[in-house]
């Protein structure tokens, strides 16, 4: 039986492209649905992303049934090292269906190879600042807010397509045994320290919140700047995932660093909901997602850091121990039991060992692979 594709085109293709995943992962019970309205956002040609982005979707049938879907992805925003810059690839979900895999990807390569991308990876979802990577340690257990899940057989299915692993990417689970007490002295020292030359931390304002988050996001993109694989959020993208932890999270669970007035840090937690919308069908809200999801909120005991950053001006102060250990007594104050810190790049040394200060352990790892266009390998 032969692989057929098809470009997703109209509102009934992309809502078959949208709930793919809850059919192949059906009976899983680590699977947990995305919101359909926040995947379909991410999607749309509306989106902030779109306004610097172009995107062609394709679904994969195998004698007529669905068996794949994935995204090729052009951010104008990537920049050229060499070349012109590679393209992505993203919300790639496959049966266990390598044919399946290597024809999506090969349809990938060609698009982008046809609009002058002279490279291919991912999967980024639509990007890295949002959900990336194929999960490759940690299938025990459901991933948490925000962060992708797959089965086991992803990695298979791309190699055998030709691409190789570029990046990998930790997930940590940090505090479930309290801080560390060296940890604890440690900041104890910074914060006063750093309040005598005028350094004081706050929780956001939520109240002002289109103001406060103007003021965060060029913290953010100069702190990432020149990180791996990382584009500058424009200020419509940010405050659209912004918007997503406003719903979520409690002022003190977004702690943010200033200096004689100016932002120049901050770090974000968010309840795990996943533990409430793995209970959701297909990530519907209506008619009862609401209520399951307003109703099961107060049961959750797990976090995740989901964002982070510190003003290159301001690293080695102290200041990132003293913003981690802030935002997890705000957790620990409202009943945490832990959280998840993801993702944190593999060669990001200073994350990482604070990771391992703050008595985590690698919960979770994720891999991004990469293909030159013109290479071979799959469809």
């Amino acid at each position: 039986m032969s692989i057929e594709i098809a470009a997703v085109r109209g509102r009934r293709d992309l809502g078959r492209f949208i709930d793919l995943p809850h059919d192949l992962y059906r009976g899983d019970p680590n699977y947990v649905p995305q919101l359909a309205v926040q995947r379909r956002g991410l999607l749309d040609e509306a989106s902030p992303f779109r306004q610097h982005a172009a995107m062609r979707l394709w679904l994969a049938r195998r004698d007529g049934r669905l068996v794949g879907r994935v995204a090729a992805i052009d951010n104008g925003l990537v920049e050229a090292r060499g070349g012109c810059g590679p393209g992505c690839f993203g919300f790639f979900d496959c049966a266990d269906d390598e044919d399946a895999a290597g024809v999506l990807l090969a349809a990938c390569r060609e698009w982008l190879r046809e609009r002058g991308r002279d490279g291919l990876w991912g999967p980024v979802n639509p990007d890295l600042n949002h959900s990336c990577g194929v999960l490759t340690e940690g299938f025990d257990r459901p991933p948490a807010v925000f962060m992708p899940y797959n089965a086991p057989h992803y990695g298979r299915l791309l190699e055998a397509a030709g691409l190789r692993v570029i990046k990998r990417l930790n997930a940590w689970d940090i505090f479930s045994a309290g801080i560390p007490e060296p940890v604890l002295d440690e900041a104890g020292r910074a914060r006063q320290r750093l309040e005598g030359q005028g350094y004081a931390l706050r929780p956001i304002d939520l109240r002002d919140f289109t103001r406060e988050v103007s003021r965060l996001r060029p913290v953010y993109n100069e702190a990432m700047a020149g990180t791996w694989g990382h584009t500058p959020l424009s200020e419509a993208e940010f405050l659209d995932q912004a918007r997503g932890l406003k719903f979520i999270c409690r002022p003190e669970f977004i702690q943010i660093a200033e200096h004689e007035g100016q932002v120049v840090g901050f770090i974000g937690a968010a309840p795990d909901l996943n533990q409430v919308l793995r209970r959701i069908d297909r990530g519907r809200l209506v008619p009862w997602g609401w209520a399951r999801l307003l109703g099961g909120r107060r049961a959750i005991r797990w976090g995740r850091i989901v964002m982070y950053g510190v003003l290159p001006r301001c690293r080695g102060t102290g200041l990132a121990g003293w913003l981690y250990v802030e935002v997890i007594r705000a957790l620990r104050g409202r009943g945490y039991l832990g959280a998840e810190a993801s993702y944190v790049l593999e060669d990001n040394r200073p994350v990482n060992d604070l990771s391992r200060r703050l008595g985590g352990v690698l919960g979770k790892s994720y891999a991004i692979y990469g293909l030159p266009v013109d290479a071979g390998g799959g469809g």
